[in-house]
């Protein structure tokens, strides 16, 4: 009977093993399907023969170093995969071209450019405001695309953590199957060729890290904190905080720091890469805004000199120091000079306000200027805004244009001076006049005037005596011009003149928005001051209030070629933007390749082993088939033995 029980050992065994060449050849597409290979014994009891074949169990064919390093290769590919698509969209938000940015930028320097040769042709003035606004609405839109990118990031995470969570309670359930059909002795290889499969989809969306447990179980980390142990799967929860998304389980503080998969690349580029962009989007608004308000504050339009104005920026709390107003542009210590004009006989007096930023609030600054004659400042504390109202017959402006005569005052005798022309030094000062000799202005030999700087430096002498023609202007000192009436002067008179070569060194004009060029403080909020549109006569390029004076135009053509931002020109930091965000994307796509590259080498290798190659499984049908005939002539065999030695008994 042995020999019977060796043919149908060898028979049943052979039939199973075709069963499983058909499993094998059946699954050969099936994603995530190992190889099972059967592990076959001699049955022995003691026996030289022995008693046949056995199938002492099926397992997968599975180099589990190999297929850990694909999973990691699966979460950083997918990872940076998902890196690259956000960047190519971004890279295709502020690449040059006809209507970009740097388009914007050039278009309107250029009508810059054309209306210096005629300053006051509100016709060219248009243009050059709508070039303006056609600037900052590309950076508008461009800030806007950035938010709304953010905005679909912020849904994509969402989504992409409940798809880990419901893949985690998978893996959790798998495992409880595994597990208990292993203890049962039965062999789980379906369930852990499902389970692998899970990992998989899982790795695609965050990085993870399994670690192997009794009974086929695994634990399942995500950036080092458990995801699953044994049967049980935690939740992971999304928190935003100042507008950054961060991951927690639920329930506790600690932050998962996920670097890969699509999850890591959406965090990557909604907290990182599309911030530090919109951020050198608000540095390039924000110089330009300084830039252009600063400029513009310090000029006058066609109009001349200003009788109302209020603030476009405002304050938190008008009491509140200016360091602590919540200013987007905070100003510095400095001073401000404002000049006030009688609009029908063109005097001028200048005075300035100092400017300190922890002792000074808004209401402290509007009690400054109201006490400048012919000025009254208010502050709106509601609106967080200032207004400033000349009184009726006058007007006011912040060019740093000086005092037309000094305080009669000083002058003991009976002459009169006056100021004209343009201060051309470098620095705010007050210059110091002081009379040499006793006389008559033009006619007393020797007479003359000593002109000293604040440190009380000679800049120069002026001869004011026989042969000065009263009424006519002496040489400048800086460019301010001297004339005198005739009349007496005295030794020793002295007279002063403030003169500014910055109206505004502690930067408060554009802190507060006093007669901008822009409104808003950031890339969102950039805008063209809506009354300047429509009234380009208000368009602030001059100085002197002189139609064909355009100072202020050049100041601002200026701009073009200055290094404004960091050490660079505004086009230069349009294109290092446009150049990082390049430079990303390029670094993306390298490593995006790699991995790619990487990841076939690897899956090359792993259908090598755990594949199924159809001829291969031919061959073994074949081979088994073979084997199941050879059994079953092997029974015939002992069959017909047995019959014919029941016949001779």
């Amino acid at each position: 009977m042995s020999a019977l029980s060796i043919g149908l050992s060898s028979l049943l065994t052979s039939q199973r093993l075709l069963a499983l060449t058909g499993q094998n050849i059946a699954n050969a597409n099936t994603p995530g399907y190992h190889r099972q290979v059967a592990e076959l014994a001699p049955r022995v009891a003691g026996s030289a023969i022995g008693l046949g074949v056995e199938l002492k169990g099926i397992t997968r064919a599975v180099d589990r170093l190999l297929d850990d390093a694909i999973l990691r290769n699966r979460f950083a590919e997918s990872g940076a995969s998902t890196t690259l698509t956000g960047l190519q969209q971004l890279e295709a938000y502020v690449a040059p071209g006809e209507g970009s940015l740097h388009d914007a930028l050039e278009k309107f320097f250029n009508e810059v450019e054309r209306l210096t040769g005629q300053p006051d042709n509100l016709t060219q003035r248009r243009l050059v405001l709508a070039a303006a606004d056609t600037l900052a609405n590309r950076i508008n839109s461009t800030a806007d695309n950035l938010k709304d990118i953010r905005s679909a990031l912020a849904l994509e995470a969402q989504s992409h953590l409940e798809q880990v969570n419901d893949l985690a309670k998978q893996i959790a359930r798998l495992n409880q199957q595994i597990h208990g059909s292993a203890a049962l002795g039965d062999n789980p290889i379906g369930l852990l060729d499902q389970r692998d499969q899970v990992l998989s989809q899982l790795a695609d969306v965050i990085d993870v890290r399994t670690i192997p447990q009794g009974f086929g179980e695994v634990n399942v980390f995500a950036a080092g904190t458990p995801l699953v142990l044994g049967s049980s799967a935690v939740t992971l929860e999304a928190r935003t905080t100042d507008q950054r998304i961060s991951l927690h389980v639920a329930g506790a503080q600690q932050t998962l720091d996920i670097t890969g998969g699509k999850l890591g690349g959406v965090l990557s580029l909604h907290n990182t890469i599309l911030p530090g962009v919109r951020g050198q989007f608000d540095d390039l608004a924000r110089g330009l805004i300084r830039q252009f308000d600063q400029i513009h504050a310090t000029g006058v339009g066609l109009e001349g000199p200003l009788q109302a104005l209020t603030s476009q920026r405002t304050v938190g709390n008008t009491g509140w120091a200016l360091d602590d107003a919540g200013l987007k542009f905070p100003p510095t210590a400095g001073e401000v000079s404002v000049t006030i004009t009688h609009l029908a006989t063109g005097a001028r007096s200048m005075q300035r306000i100092n400017v300190d930023l922890e002792t000074q609030s808004l209401a402290d600054v509007a009690a400054a200027l109201s006490a400048i004659p012919h000025l009254q400042a208010v502050v709106d504390a509601q609106a967080g805004s200032l207004n400033l109202v000349a009184a009726q017959g006058f007007g006011f402006d912040f060019t740093g244009n000086f005092s037309t005569q000094p305080d009669s005052q000083a002058i003991t005798g009976t002459a009169a001076a006056t100021f004209t022309g343009r201060y051309g030094g470098t620095a705010n000062d007050t210059l110091e006049f002081r009379v040499i000799g006793s006389g008559t202005v033009g006619v007393t030999p020797g007479l003359a005037l000593e002109v000293r700087d604040g440190a009380g430096a000679i800049l120069r002498t002026l001869d004011i005596g026989q042969g000065y023609e009263a009424g006519t202007s002496l040489p400048d000192v800086l460019g301010v011009r001297l004339k005198l009436t005739a009349g007496t002067l005295n030794a020793g008179d002295t007279f002063e003149l403030d003169v500014s070569a910055d109206p505004d060194t502690a930067g408060l004009l554009p802190a507060l928005g006093l007669n901008s060029f822009f409104t808003g403080d950031d890339a969102g909020g950039l805008r063209v001051r809506s009354d300047l549109l429509a009234h380009p006569e208000r368009f602030a390029l001059s100085v002197s209030g002189q139609p064909g004076d355009g100072t202020n135009l050049t100041r601002l053509l200026d701009l073009r070629t200055q290094p404004v931002l960091k050490g660079l020109t505004f086009r230069q930091s349009i294109e290092a933007m446009i150049g990082d965000v390049g430079s990303q994307t390029q670094n993306a796509a390298a490593r995006q390749a790699a991995y790619e590259t990487l990841g076939l080498e690897l899956e090359r290798q792993r259908q090598s082993i755990s594949g199924v190659d159809p001829n291969e499984e031919l061959m073994r049908l074949v081979q088994y088939q073979r084997g199941y005939q050879l059994s079953a002539r092997f029974i015939a065999a002992v069959n017909q033995m047995l019959d014919e030695l029941f016949q001779i008994i």
